[in-house]
């Protein structure tokens, strides 16, 4: 799983790569917004019916082992003023994938991109399109560097063959046609 950090508006962000998608830690982001128990905002995420349907619907169209049925039961509990739902509860009750919780000192809860930003815009829309350009801008830095490095790569390989080619028409191994 790799790691790595945006900041948006002087919050880091970390951003942990897991089966090749993007999940942002909902904990960093809810920093912004109570600094001193960003895991309290988490927990009152848990408890919107409304977030609770989201990621319902975000496991149904990326999670063939979701159990809708007791994500069902789930969002009707929400509207009892005396619920309450962890990461940890969602994901063994439902089999959620979308969101993922790790301890320790620098743990938190992870969501992926699509559930992270729908908790940003549950806290601030404004805040929410920060990430959203900011995530952006640095796939867009992403996909230049990755490009650049296949283009080298690729020369690389280009100047490669053609030392081969020479060596082995030298040898007499190679026709001369052969040779660019």
């Amino acid at each position: 799983m790799s790691k790595k950090k945006i900041k948006v508006d002087n919050i880091e962000i970390r951003i942990s790569e897991k089966g090749g998608k993007d999940f942002f830690c909902i904990t960093d982001i809810a920093k912004k917004f109570n600094s001193k128990a960003p895991t309290e905002t988490v927990r009152n995420y848990f408890r919107n019916g409304k977030n609770i349907e989201y990621m319902a619907a975000w496991e149904q169209l990326n999670n063939k082992g979701f159990n809708m049925v007791l994500a069902d039961v789930i969002r009707i509990e929400s509207y009892d003023n005396a619920f309450t739902l962890s990461a940890k509860e969602w994901i063994k009750r439902t089999g959620a994938i979308g969101i993922f919780s790790e301890v320790g000192r620098y743990g938190g809860t992870y969501a992926s991109k699509d559930i992270a930003y729908q908790f940003a815009m549950w806290l601030s829309p404004v805040f929410q399109l920060f990430i959203v350009t900011e995530f952006d801008r640095l796939k867009q830095i992403e996909e230049k560097t990755d490009a650049f490095y296949l283009n080298k790569m690729f020369d690389n390989s280009l100047e490669n063959n053609r030392i081969v080619k020479q060596f082995l028409q030298k040898r007499g191994e190679l026709p001369s046609d052969e040779i660019e």
